[in-house]
């Protein structure tokens, strides 16, 4: 018996034009007659996915959302967080390295999920825009070792993000959760942040 289903959103719940289409409403709707929860799984922040939860009714304190591709699992009526991940400041100015050596651009996710960026880029605009984030500009060689971060980002054209994927560092590979959630995002998250795993840690 089905007891959970987690759909994601850009590509998959969302049609070419980030519209549900009829089709997948009745599915849900079918989903909440059954008793099956319905989970949104997402790279987005909360204020980015939750504008879908109340158009979809799956804001009560027996809905729970995925949220930052698995760093983050909440319950969306209560607001309590069922599970959390970070990575460290000194992590995000790593990579802030990195992104200068590749010549790309670099924002990160605070753990009160503020968005930073060094400098505007239309790149952490398209972020700030689809997920209705304020990105704040701040001196990324000012962030603190031990301070926590949701994620990081190095942001980009399609071209130069395809350019970059077989020229980061191998050692972000293996310490970090890396993936490419678009075009021209590729995120860096803990080791042990994925949807996958955050989908096992609400299940039980």
């Amino acid at each position: 018996m089905i007891k959970l289903v987690a759909i994601d959103l850009d590509g998959t719940l969302f049609d070419d034009v980030k519209n549900i289409s009829n089709e997948n409403r009745i599915a849900i709707s079918n989903c909440h007659k059954l008793g099956i929860k319905v989970v949104i799984a997402t790279g987005r922040p909360m204020k980015g996915v939750m504008p879908v939860l109340e158009d979809l009714g799956l804001t009560t304190n027996d809905d729970y959302v995925i949220i930052y591709n698995g760093a983050k699992i909440l319950n969306v009526g209560t607001g309590e967080v069922i599970s959390s991940t970070t990575i460290k400041g000194s992590t995000v100015k790593d990579i802030y390295t990195e992104s200068i050596r590749l010549g790309v651009n670099i924002h990160a996710f605070r753990k009160n999920e503020e968005l930073i960026t060094p400098k505007h880029n239309p790149y952490t605009d398209v972020e700030s825009r689809i997920n209705k984030v304020p990105d704040h500009i701040f001196d990324f060689n000012q962030i603190n070792d031990d301070e926590d971060f949701i994620k990081c980002m190095l942001v980009d054209s399609k071209e130069n993000i395809d350019r970059i994927m077989t020229q980061v560092d191998k050692r972000f590979f293996d310490n970090y959760s890396v993936n490419r959630s678009s075009k021209i995002f590729l995120e860096f998250l803990n080791k042990n942040s994925d949807k996958g795993k955050a989908l096992i840690t609400l299940a039980k």
